[in-house]
């Protein structure tokens, strides 16, 4: 693999060097080197960012985005390949920097939508219990010259 890196211009990427990196004994890796490590494997970026499936030795299921934010494995490796914004990401900004001719607006699934639709059915009756949306100063939140 070194002579392959050295063929695509990163000689620096040695048996060394690659070997400190395999076992971790090397913390990071430059972008150039990841870029470099995943063409000469012939495999997507994502592959060697994120894993493919869970890791037992880790959160089983999530990955570390930032040194403060966790999220699913598939989120991560979507959102990496630019399929979405992760939670906290602004929808608007993100899909932004996407060329026109490469944006493919999903539209939601079913499921989605109906779980989008019992999510705000549920804060409408939670509201309604605590009376947070009440403008009538009734206890019960029940108006009695609308009743």
């Amino acid at each position: 693999m070194a002579a392959a890196c050295a063929d695509a211009g990163m000689p620096e990427l040695n048996r060394s060097v690659i070997a400190n990196i395999e076992s971790r004994r090397r913390k990071t890796v430059t972008l150039e080197e990841a870029l470099t490590l995943a063409f000469v494997l012939d495999v997507s970026l994502v592959h060697l960012i994120v894993p493919i499936e869970e890791d037992p030795k880790f959160d089983a299921e999530r990955y570390l985005v930032t040194p403060e934010n966790m999220f699913p494995i598939d989120q991560a490796r979507a959102w990496i390949k630019g399929g979405f914004p992760l939670s906290g990401q602004d929808p608007r900004m993100y899909f932004s920097e996407v060329p026109k001719e490469e944006f493919q607006p999903s539209m939601p699934t079913a499921e989605q939508i109906a779980s989008s639709s019992a999510d705000v059915q549920y804060f409408r009756e939670v509201t309604a219990m605590f009376g947070f949306n009440d403008k009538t100063g009734e206890a019960d939140g029940v108006d009695p010259e609308k009743a």
